[in-house]
């Protein structure tokens, strides 16, 4: 026996897809925006310094200036994916110019860590809620 309305409800599944995705997608890629630029800008690392303010007499490695600039221009969000049970982006830094973020994020053999995306997603993650609960609540009212 065929379920009657079926071909009813999913057409309504598809419309709501089509309207709810991209109000996911605008919050997620605004609260992200807003922790990529706090990260980039706002974040104290080294002695009370930003990671782009630091100076390489601050650090053992003479190379960690040039290292952080570079590192503080690779840092980037992936796409947003959205599942039926939610969403996700990836704030990254590195690729194969800088194939050193996860040693200054991490640390390594004889190698301090100076942690700069974590603590900004720890900074900004009360904002961030409020960014996307905004973005949100423009299409769900």
């Amino acid at each position: 026996m065929p379920l009657q309305g079926l071909a009813e409800l999913q057409a309504n599944l598809r419309k709501v897809d089509s309207w709810t995705n991209p109000a996911i997608k605008r919050a997620l890629e605004e609260a992200a925006g807003n922790t990529i630029n706090h990260i980039k800008t706002k974040q104290e690392h080294i002695r009370g310094k930003s990671l782009s303010k630091a100076t390489a007499a601050q650090h053992p490695d003479e190379h960690f200036y040039v290292w952080t600039q570079k590192l503080l221009n690779s840092i980037r969000r992936s796409e947003v994916t959205v599942f039926v049970t939610g969403a996700e982006i990836e704030i990254r830094a590195g690729g194969p110019q800088v194939d050193y973020a996860a040693s200054v994020e991490m640390g390594g053999p004889n190698r301090k860590a100076y942690p700069f995306l974590q603590p900004g997603l720890e900074d900004t993650q009360e904002e961030d809620i409020k960014i996307m609960a905004r973005e949100l609540s423009k299409v769900f009212g």
